[in-house]
């Protein structure tokens, strides 16, 4: 018989949470119709249903509730799910016991039961309160401590609520307001260490607190989704906050506060299973507007009746007056907010041309291609509030000349590709943050905008760092040009040229007295000083081949083929060259001249051909050129000076080349770009 592996086990618990979590939901519907039912069966006054906290507690505990089974049936292991379960549990319990409990005392029943019902009542509350909620709050969303550090903060809080439960069930005066026996709920006596024990056990508390501030942790240091999610949460505090104190502290009937604390819980569930659908930054949004809206034109009527009862004498003609000036002044005052909360949260898409005013501005203060790209990133960051930006310049399919990043991209990127004139010079990379929003609407055309503005400044860094390029490369090969004319002068040219020199001296010496020896000598200095006339023109035609000057490279290849020809020991050579062969840059020029007689003097000295073609074609931009031959097969070639040079023209200019021999003959292709950079 096999044995269960972990994997079942796992797989088992998965299928048993669901009917565990509708058990549970099942209970707190009894609950819940349950004390409904009582209360509108018994005709309970609402006033007492208020006194007692009974709809307090209903109100809460069906939003724990609701939320956490919710969150427990659509998420599999949510320990957040779980611990909204059982707070909205327990305070169900409070309100079916709180429900039963009044009725017996109203009946004047003060018996075993009476006081089992008014223990669980007022106990089983507290570790909602002090515990279950704290701890989901701080592990919410992910169900997990914020990170390492905030663990021992979670283990404090469960010891923290555990002993501040028990030290509430032990407080020997909890039931005196009911009437009942003067001592605690669970028990008549109970030993001294064990309360002192109590007492430090909760005077963990101060982790609760703590706990608390783990959301806003989270939305300062969480990007993304998670960010978003914990902004559904912190709203809904704020909101709770907003009204219970001036609530509390303007002593309004008690209903009011317990039924806004169950916003906690329903933006909790919004924010694990619709918080893309709903739009916090909406709902936050019309929130901040309204509140500040509220505040602004609540203040404005106290000064207005303050400052003008007096002046007008009546207060009646002062508050008349305050209306109509918060009546008068409410749309301007909302349009200004309005503006304020859409520009702090989601930049400038409300005011293009602002934006699009402070890149121009900033583009025009930055003097250097290094400022350019920051100052782009900048503004496009600053204007669409966006977590990353990233701007590159170059063309495409080449390396980027420069990139410039602005924050790190935590989530899905856009790109939009920078032009200039039709051309591509660049690209701008945006994240979104995850906000339902997204990049949408006015933000995607301020966004828009500001791309076809960038364009043309990326083009201006991008044609800048070409031309930096390109004169580093012309410096390099001017430096490698005088380095070899210089090797040359140095080991070749300045040898011969003392040689002859002292030859000369030597002649002169014995032209005199051995005339014979002197012409000897003489004819040695003829023949070095044509060998180092032969020099200086190879030098110059290394350079660039006067041919090229005199006759281009049409003329001049076809001159050179003529010569090879009329050797009577040479072989047959044939040259094709397209009709209309366009103007080449001086490089390619030069490079393909070079590349067609240094081939076909390999051909001449190395391969025994019969025949030999040199053809040249335009493809694609560039120049392509063929050489090749019908010499007998050999072995691989060994790369020598000529294959060594003609390899490094083209690499030079950012070409290609290749030689080989092959069953029908030596081969050699080139290409050459025409556009060069």
């Amino acid at each position: 018989m096999p044995h269960p592996t972990p994997d079942d086990d796992d797989t088992r618990a998965h299928r048993r949470a669901p009917v565990a979590a509708a058990a549970v939901a099942g209970l707190d519907v009894v609950l819940l119709l349950g004390s409904v039912g009582t209360w509108l069966v018994r005709q309970v006054p609402l006033a007492r249903l208020t006194e007692d906290y009974l709809i307090g507690n209903a109100a809460i505990g069906t939003g724990f509730a609701v939320g956490g089974a919710l969150i427990t049936l659509r998420v599999r292991r949510s320990v957040v799910g779980w611990l909204m379960l059982g707070a909205g549990t327990l305070y169900l319990v409070a309100t079916a016991t709180g429900t039963w409990l009044y009725q017996r005392l109203d009946a004047g029943l003060d018996g075993a039961g009476t006081r089992a019902l008014a223990a669980v009542h007022l106990v089983v509350w507290m570790p909602a309160i002090a515990l279950l909620v704290p701890l989901a709050v701080q592990l919410f969303p992910t169900g997990r401590p914020l990170n390492r550090a905030w663990t021992p903060v979670a283990v404090l809080t469960v010891v923290a609520g555990v002993g501040f439960s028990v030290g509430w069930a032990l407080d020997p005066v909890l039931m005196t307001g009911l009437g009942l026996a003067d001592d605690g709920p669970l028990v008549d006596d109970v030993p001294r260490w064990v309360r002192t024990a109590v007492s430090i056990a909760s005077l963990a508390g101060a982790s609760i607190l703590a706990s608390l501030l783990a959301p806003v942790v989270r939305l300062v240091r969480r990007p993304g989704e998670e960010r978003l999610q914990v902004l559904w949460l912190v709203w809904a505090v704020v909101v709770a906050l907003v009204v219970a104190v001036p609530s509390s502290a303007a002593d309004v009937p008690p209903p009011l506060v317990p039924l806004v604390v169950p916003l906690v819980p329903l933006a909790m569930t919004a924010a694990v299973l619709r918080h893309r659908l709903y739009g916090i930054t909406v709902v936050v949004n019309r929130t901040l507007v309204y509140l500040a809206l509220t505040a602004t034109l609540l203040l404005t009527h106290l000064a207005v009746v303050q400052g003008m009862a007096g002046v007008l004498g009546s207060a009646g003609a002062a508050q008349v007056l305050a209306t109509a000036v918060v009546a008068v002044g409410f749309a301007p005052v909302r349009a200004v907010l309005q503006r304020a909360v859409d520009r702090w949260l989601f930049g400038s898409g409300a005011d293009p041309y602002g934006a699009l005013s402070d890149l121009g501005r900033r583009l025009q203060s930055s003097l250097s291609p290094e400022q350019v790209l920051p100052a782009i990133a900048t503004t496009v960051a600053d204007a669409l509030k966006l977590p990353y930006v990233q701007v590159r310049a170059g063309r495409p399919g080449d390396q980027p000349l420069r990139t410039v990043e602005l924050g790190t991209p935590t989530g899905p990127t856009a790109e939009y590709p920078l032009t200039d004139s039709g051309a591509v010079v660049g690209a701008l990379v945006v994240a979104a943050d995850a906000r339902p929003r997204g990049l949408g609407g006015p933000r995607h055309e301020l966004l828009a905008d500001l791309v076809r503005q960038a364009g043309p400044a990326v083009h201006a860094v991008v044609l800048t760092e070409e031309l930096q390029s390109s004169r580093e490369r012309t410096i390099t090969a001017l430096e490698e040009e005088r380095t070899r004319i210089h090797r040359d002068l140095h080991d070749g040219l300045g040898p011969a040229l003392t040689g002859v020199v002292l030859k000369a001296e030597a002649a002169g010496n014995l032209v005199g007295t051995e005339p014979a020896r002197a012409a000897v000598l003489m004819a040695d200095v003829s023949s070095q000083t044509r060998t180092a006339v032969d020099d200086v023109r190879r030098l110059v035609y290394g350079l660039r081949p006067p041919a090229l000057d005199r006759l281009g490279l049409r003329p001049a290849l076809e001159g050179h083929v003529d010569r090879l020809a009329a050797r009577p020991d040479g072989p047959r050579l044939a040259l094709e060259l397209p009709a209309d062969l366009p103007r080449l840059p001086a490089p390619v020029e030069v490079a393909a001249y070079r590349i067609v007689t240094e081939a076909l003097a390999n051909v001449l000295r190395h391969s025994g051909a019969g025949t030999a073609r040199a053809r040249l074609w335009v493809e694609d931009d560039s120049l392509h050129l063929e050489v090749c031959d019908d010499g007998p097969a050999g072995p691989a070639w060994v790369p020598g000076v000529g294959l060594v040079s003609m390899r490094e023209r083209t690499e030079q200019l950012g070409g290609g080349f290749s030689a080989a021999a092959s069953p029908s003959g030596g081969v050699v292709t080139a290409w050459l770009p025409l556009a060069l950079r």
